[in-house]
């Protein structure tokens, strides 16, 4: 299965129940350095864009990070260990929605030095 055929699809939890969709995927390349090897999926209960604020080392101006954090917060990250591909058009979860890891809250903006005391 090619990765961009992962885009879009449907989410279901392990009782069948749909609980998202596909929102982007990580992957690394292989060990030959050519190819790019899926290694998890990055779903969401709505499906709304990305914009690389919600990444945990991505640091842009406060405002728009706090806005995708806040528009991110039930977004999840499932390595493909946790996930059945199998069915095209749809990934079914192997465990519980809230047992995947969320995206995390935004880094902390840098504010100014605080004065030895």
């Amino acid at each position: 299965m090619r990765g961009a055929d992962l885009f879009d699809a449907t989410v279901l939890d392990p009782a069948g129940r749909r609980v998202g969709v596909v929102l982007d995927l990580r992957a690394v390349p292989d060990s030959e350095r050519r190819t790019l090897v899926v290694e998890g999926l990055v779903l969401g209960r709505r499906h709304v864009r990305l914009f690389g604020y919600e990444r945990r080392e991505e640091v842009g101006p406060a405002l728009f990070t706090r806005f995708a954090a806040w528009l991110h917060r039930d977004t999840r990250y499932a390595p493909l260990a946790k996930v059945d591909v199998s069915t095209p058009g749809t990934v079914r979860l192997r465990v519980p929605w809230d047992d995947l890891e969320g995206l995390g809250p935004p880094p902390e903006p840098d504010g100014p030095d605080e004065p030895d005391g």
